[in-house]
Parts: structure tokens; C-alpha cells; sequence
């Protein structure tokens, strides 16, 4: 008959170097992607939000040739552009909180100022 202390050392002794390794690369592979710095969106939408937003205004209709930053061809990370969306710390530029601008709508812009072929054609 097995014992309850029988039954765990059987099994410690079940796990081999490659089990190990495999819960070490999770362990450390999981929070990484977690982090990971490209969101998820859609940039087709982030165009309608560039506008409806009016960041057109300011940063101009393509992120570009306006009287702010051009932000087109964008190269931070989203967690920076997040950042900056939330709390602008600027006179000029409003922040936008997640109850005025989601998180989704943020991705999305994001996405399309980093990605939309007019801005691939500026670095160009």
C-alpha cells in the first residue's frame, strides 16, 4: 500500500531536467509576453479615431504638417504613448483618460500612426 509520503517522492522523482527547464521558460517567457510592447488593434480604425478625437487638429491630418509634434511614423513604445495619452503634462495637448478614450481606441491609433502607408512613405 502507498503512503502519502511514497506517493510525493515518486513523483518528485517523475520529474525530469526537461520538466524543469520547461516550468524555468514559462516562468520567464509568460510575464514577458505579458509586456510586451505592439498592442492589439486595428489601424484602419485608428484613422477614424485619429479624427473623431481631433488629434487631426493639431498634429495634422496624417500626423504630419500640423502645429504640434509630428507624431507620424510614431517610434515609442505604446506604453509610452499610452502614457503621454493619459497624462500629457502639457498646456496644449488635453489627456485622455480611459473614460474619455479607451484603451481599445488608443491601440488602434497607435497602431495606424506607427503602421499607415502615408507614414511608411515619410521615413522613406
Amino acid at each position: 500500500m502507498f503512503t502519502q509520503h511514497s506517493m510525493q517522492r515518486k513523483t518528485i522523482q517523475n520529474i525530469t531536467p526537461l520538466h524543469l527547464l520547461l516550468v524555468v521558460l514559462l516562468t520567464i517567457v509568460l510575464p514577458l509576453t505579458a509586456c510586451s510592447s505592439q498592442p492589439i488593434g486595428n489601424p484602419e480604425n485608428g484613422e477614424r479615431w485619429f479624427s473623431l478625437y481631433r488629434c487631426n487638429g493639431c498634429h495634422g491630418e496624417n500626423g504630419t504638417g500640423g502645429r504640434a509634434v509630428e507624431i507620424a511614423g510614431l517610434e515609442m513604445r505604446y506604453s509610452g504613448f499610452l502614457r503621454k495619452l493619459r497624462n500629457s503634462r502639457s498646456s496644449v495637448m488635453p489627456s485622455f483618460p480611459r473614460e474619455r478614450l479607451s484603451d481599445q481606441d488608443a491601440a488602434d491609433i497607435y497602431l495606424w500612426l506607427r503602421n499607415s502607408p502615408v507614414n511608411q512613405q515619410l521615413g522613406s
